[in-house]
């Protein structure tokens, strides 16, 4: 059954992707930032260090519980247990512009700043090779350029802030906030990822209250990484840059720079 839905997962996101039809709200994005740079913002706890004043310096995509801390430019969310706990907050969350997954459609405010995005998730499983051996599923599928049709899930919400910020035509992206620290080591990461443990303290993010007490996060850092290698490729590919700004970070597959030097 899994491969039956990977199958169909990957004929739907390929179509979409190809011939689908556009959202006219999102279509208005396309190229509006030609040559321009942006922050791509993390939750990780180095942000608490980082002065609101230097992300006042770019645009910025911030997501889930950001507001704690900041007012991006583009407010992007997919996890509908985070918009059923806040959508009060993103409600009045004023300054923002916000893409929301096509899965809280439901649930999404109404509101005329909010942009509905047609998502493509991720399936996890094995698919039979031509031998005995099976691989798994890739988890993210792929990196979508066509934002406007299709936005491609798996590891990170940032991945979908990364497939927008292509659309819009961002030449650099600098990564803050992105710790790629989950309590444990690299070794132990496995495909399909893994729930953490609750806490009475969150110290995953920048904020201890970021989470409520007994929240036991999904953590998948193989797809994580993943999605971080395919927008880097796709982002090198039409002569743009990413870097990863975040001190401290353990995120080693995007290049890593000096957040003063890129200033």
């Amino acid at each position: 059954m899994n491969e039956r839905n990977f199958i169909k997962s990957v004929c739907r996101g390929l179509r979409n992707e190809t011939f689908g039809p556009s959202d006219s709200s999102i279509l208005n994005f396309k190229n509006t930032a030609v040559g321009e740079t942006c922050f791509v913002l993390g939750n990780g706890p180095s942000l608490t260090n980082i002065n609101n004043e230097i992300l006042d310096c770019y645009p910025t995509f911030g997501t889930n519980g950001i507001f704690l801390k900041y007012t991006p430019s583009y407010y992007v969310t997919i996890s509908v247990d985070f918009f059923k706990n806040h959508i009060g907050e993103i409600k009045k969350l004023k300054g923002s512009v916000k893409f929301i997954g096509d899965n809280l459609y439901d649930l999404h405010t109404g509101c005329s700043d909010e942009h509905i995005l047609n998502c493509s998730w991720n399936v996890y499983g094995k698919i039979r090779g031509i031998s005995t051996s099976r691989f798994n599923f890739p988890v993210p599928l792929r990196f979508s350029n066509r934002a406007d049709r299709v936005v491609y899930l798996g590891g990170s919400v940032l991945f979908v802030c990364l497939q927008l910020a292509y659309w819009m035509g961002y030449s650099r992206v600098i990564l803050l906030g992105v710790d790629h620290g989950f309590g444990f080591p690299r070794s132990e990461a496995v495909y399909g990822g893994r729930r953490l443990a609750a806490s009475s303290e969150d110290t995953l993010h920048f904020d201890k209250a970021y989470s409520k007490p007994g929240y036991t996060p999904h953590c998948d850092m193989i797809a994580t990484e993943r999605s971080f290698e395919l927008a880097l490729k796709a982002f090198q590919k039409d002569g743009r840059e990413i870097f990863n700004a975040t001190e401290g970070t353990g995120l080693d597959v995007i290049p890593k720079a000096k957040l003063q030097e890129l200033l």
